[in-house]
């Protein structure tokens, strides 16, 4: 298989760097600090993927011993101008205020311990220098918020490599809708100063948000599953991306 591809959107927890390890340790802060217990980081790295709100939300609510924390997810407030939790437990004892503080603690400790334990997966950065020298463009949409990722990707001393790092602070929505990657094409294209086809733009991600994300934008789609986004070949045939791989490494091998 060989692919024509000009530009890559990545997502970057669990396709880019292994995160998990240094969000797990900022959640479990975060818990104890505000004085409720600590959880397995098993379970943590299963809420990946949707944002640090839904991640703060889903490890609160499996620390207060609620069930079914899956569907809690997120949603643009009803004045457009946020985005807020949904599907809380009616009964869940925090209210906004202080789940706000929550948040915002969990973002600055995450901010100062964000590589202690993170690292690049395996043949990454020879992915990017091939797509560099192939003048293939790159680009990064996470629903981490992008100050984040870029000080992570600045750390690993790989940003340069990105026309742009796109969060949902930047359009107000996380994936799966395609608002960020429909930016990230955008300005990826006024890099470039020349058209992008969504038919040679590729979205690579290890969770089912990135792979609808690119289903609704039109783009083509790689499901990583090497990454703890937990997705898997049966999984696949419900998303159905054009193809996958176990790590974005991989992906040298059939670029043109």
């Amino acid at each position: 298989m060989n692919l024509s591809i000009k530009a890559i959107i990545f997502d970057l927890d669990g396709v880019i760097i292994d995160s998990a390890p240094d969000m797990a340790q900022s959640i479990n802060k975060t818990l104890t600090h505000f004085g409720f217990s600590s959880i397995d980081n098993s379970l943590i790295t299963n809420f990946i993927g949707n944002g640090a709100r839904v991640l703060l939300a889903r490890s609160l609510a499996t620390s207060l011993g609620y069930s079914d924390v899956l569907k809690i997810t997120e949603v643009v407030s009803s004045d457009n101008k946020r985005m807020e939790v949904k599907n809380l437990p009616n009964d869940f004892p925090v209210n906004d205020e202080d789940f706000a503080k929550m948040l915002s603690w969990y973002i600055e400790y995450y901010k100062a311990h964000s590589i202690e334990n993170t690292k690049l997966y395996p043949m990454v950065l020879d992915l990017l220098e091939f797509c560099k020298n192939k003048n293939i463009r790159l680009s990064v949409v996470s629903n981490k918020p992008a100050v984040l990722s870029k000080k992570i990707l600045t750390l690993f001393q790989i940003y340069s490599f990105f026309d742009c790092v796109i969060g949902p602070e930047d359009t107000g929505k996380t994936k799966p809708a395609p608002d960020g990657l429909a930016l990230a094409v955008n300005l990826m294209e006024k890099t470039c100063e020349q058209k992008i086809s969504l038919t040679n733009t590729l979205m690579v991600g290890d969770s089912y948000y990135d792979i609808q994300a690119g289903k609704n934008l039109g783009c083509l789609t790689c499901g990583i599953i090497g990454g703890y986004g937990k997705i898997k070949k049966d999984t696949l045939q419900e998303l159905s991306p054009d193809f996958y791989l176990d790590f974005a490494g991989e992906l040298k091998e059939f670029l043109c």
